[in-house]
């Protein structure tokens, strides 16, 4: 994912729930879940989509933690439906569950992967993704814009300086134990004006009802 200035837009207001992100509380040891990461994870090679944007899968399509870091969002700026659907086929995103557990995903953190499992929501693509110190990415969106779409965070180490912007506003994502909701079929990007890398679980899921309506 491309790199670009991290700074956030000047004319929108810090939001610190809906509409910008909806809280599902889970209450995960954030020191277990750290702790496996440390041990377990980030000793490996991370997958990089750009500079500073990067990670390990949890829940891939063949059991690889390498697996399920194509540039499939650059799809949804394309002209036509058309495009778009070659786009993703060339990538072999298209018929893939993304659901398979990998190397990584052991202990505590498969335990945190089956709880939200049994919540509903279907996780699939999960990956521990790293937003590298004084760093973004470019505004881009996941999905097609008139389909909602989600993604769950669990932030494992971040601070004040990270954030998420979408066309609602700018969020910073707490690291509380819970899962918290965003809407990726809206243009959006994550920003780390800090001097420490941001890591957060990341997941496509779908969710309640009342979920998406927070998100509108």
């Amino acid at each position: 994912m491309e790199n670009e200035t991290k700074e956030p837009s000047a004319n929108r207001r810090l939001i610190t729930g809906p509409p910008v992100f909806a809280t599902i509380r889970f209450g995960f040891d954030l020191d277990l879940l750290r702790k496996h990461c440390l041990d377990h994870v980030f000793s490996l090679p991370s997958i990089q989509q750009g500079p500073g944007f990067g990670g390990w899968s949890v829940l891939s399509s063949n059991g690889s933690y390498t697996d399920g870091w194509q540039k499939g969002h650059m799809a949804y700026e394309m002209d036509s439906p058309q495009k778009t659907t070659q786009h993703l086929a060339d990538l072999g995103l298209l018929g893939k569950r993304y659901d398979q557990p990998t190397e990584i995903c052991f202990d505590y953190l498969a335990e945190v992967i089956n709880v939200i499992r049994s919540s509903g929501v279907d996780p699939r693509r999960a990956r521990i993704i790293r937003l590298s110190a004084n760093s973004a990415c470019l505004m881009h969106r996941d999905y097609r814009p008139d389909v909602p779409y989600f993604r769950m965070h669990v932030p494992i180490i971040t601070n004040e300086l990270c954030y998420y912007e979408c066309e609602l506003g700018i969020s910073h994502i707490p690291a509380d134990g819970n899962a918290h909701v965003i809407r990726v079929n809206q243009l959006h990007r994550v920003i780390n004006e800090s001097n420490q890398d941001r890591y957060h679980l990341v997941m496509d899921v779908t969710v309640s009802e009342d979920i998406a309506a927070l998100l509108q």
